[in-house]
Formats: structure tokens, sequence, C-alpha cells
């Protein structure tokens, strides 16, 4: 599904989020839309919410563990 949250694209700060200049502006990021210039992001798209922060999480406690 298209969302601009799972877009390469995407980048927050950006003027309308997006690093593509020729695209249109999308109101709400989180909801399907029709974007031309839609690129999947492999690593946004491929995780759901929270679980990057869980992968993060597990590899500081397997770095910092005793022994």
């Amino acid at each position: 599904m298209r969302v601009c949250r799972n877009c390469a694209f995407y980048s927050p700060g950006m003027h309308n989020d997006c690093r593509e200049p020729s695209a249109e502006r999308v109101a709400d990021k989180e909801r399907a839309n029709f974007c031309e210039y839609f690129a999947l992001d492999a690593v946004r798209g491929a995780t759901g919410p929270g679980q990057r922060s869980d992968d993060a999480r597990a590899a500081l406690e397997a770095l910092f563990r005793k022994g």
C-alpha cells in the first residue's frame, strides 16, 4: 500500500515531508495515496510500529550484558 511513511522519500522536516520536489502534497502521511514517486523504504516498510525500537533495545542489552 502506498503510504508516505513507508516511502523512501519520506523525510519529516522537509517541504511536504518529502525529498521528491515534484511530488504533490499529501495531507495525511499515514493513509493510502496514489503518489507517482512512491518507492518502498526497505527499513521502514518492512517493520511494523515499535519493531525497530524493540530491535534496538535488544541490541543495547546484548552489548552491555555481562559475561
